[in-house]
């Protein structure tokens, strides 16, 4: 199973959660509130966690040691977003929950 194949399956799991959340609403089974938090749930640890196990499945040694480029360069990525957003939060003027914290 090639990487693109796994990643559309996620997606298209990602939005089966997301059509489960807006009947979950309108038919008044569950609030707001109670469905943000799963939905941060699936976001934050769910999806990236079923993607890198699906994707590291079957996965032999050296193809996963070639690919450490691409986690390094992620993790660069990550770590630029946070300085842009801390940077961007100061250059707006932005206080308490619109601003990231360092």
């Amino acid at each position: 199973m090639n990487t693109f194949s796994i990643l559309t399956a996620q997606i298209g799991m990602f939005v089966i959660y997301m059509l489960a959340g807006v009947i979950l609403i309108r038919t008044r089974v569950m609030n707001r509130e109670n469905l943000e938090v799963i939905s941060k749930f699936v976001i934050k640890l769910a999806l990236p966690v079923m993607i890198f196990i699906n994707t590291v499945n079957g996965v032999e040694r050296k193809t996963l040691f070639h690919s450490l480029s691409i986690f390094l360069i992620a993790g660069i990525m990550y770590i630029c977003l946070f300085l842009l957003s801390y940077i961007s939060g100061i250059f707006f003027h932005l206080h308490g929950n619109h601003r990231v914290s360092a």
